[in-house]
């Protein structure tokens, strides 16, 4: 078997959400991009980013708010890093398994749950990875989604708050991520 890719393609980048009023008698300092995300694991896009509506967890057997996307895929597929940054914690939740959260330009954060216990060479807190770095793989180790099919829980925070992943993806992850699952047939 051929071996597996360690980098995704590169994405576009945003423009910042803030801009210096024109004319002013200061010039304000303009707010580093937000950069647009590639896709951390190639799969479908499974549960939605909803922090309104609560939805239900068939592991828990109880309803909770959905902070993240779920990228349905295999088990043990690849993840990588959607855009460059730097490790900025790993740790070893007790609901969500193996967890990593990388810090990019725009204070913006991404993380990265439910990930095999054993990371890529080299990922450590500090690390600085760029788009497409391989992070690790999809893992079982998480309890809080365990009762669904593998996939990989992404999340972002901009300036701190939780953010819909989706409005930061390339255009060509969107569209990946809107593809129907081979194996799905319709009548």
């Amino acid at each position: 078997a051929p071996a597996p890719e360690t980098t995704a393609p590169p994405a576009e980048t945003q423009s910042p959400a803030d801009t210096p009023a024109s004319g002013a008698d200061t010039e304000l300092p303009v707010a580093a991009e937000i950069p647009t995300l590639s896709l951390p694991a190639e799969g479908t896009l499974g549960k939605e980013h909803d922090p309104t509506v609560q939805v239900f967890s068939n592991t828990l057997g109880e309803w909770r708010v959905h902070l993240g996307i779920d990228i349905m895929t295999e088990a043990a597929a690849p993840v990588y890093a959607a855009a460059k940054g730097k490790v900025k914690q790993i740790a070893d939740d007790p609901l969500w398994g193996k967890c990593i959260w990388i810090e990019h330009d725009g204070d913006a954060v991404s993380v990265y749950r439910g990930l095999d216990d054993t990371l890529a060479e080299g990922i450590k807190i500090g690390a600085k990875v760029g788009e497409g770095t391989l992070l690790g793989a999809v893992g079982e180790g998480g309890v809080l989604e365990l009762a669904e099919e593998p996939h990989l829980h992404f999340e972002m925070k901009v300036a701190g708050e939780d953010a819909d992943p989706l409005e930061y993806f390339s255009k060509s992850a969107l569209e990946i991520l809107a593809r129907k699952p081979e194996n799905v047939y319709e009548d």
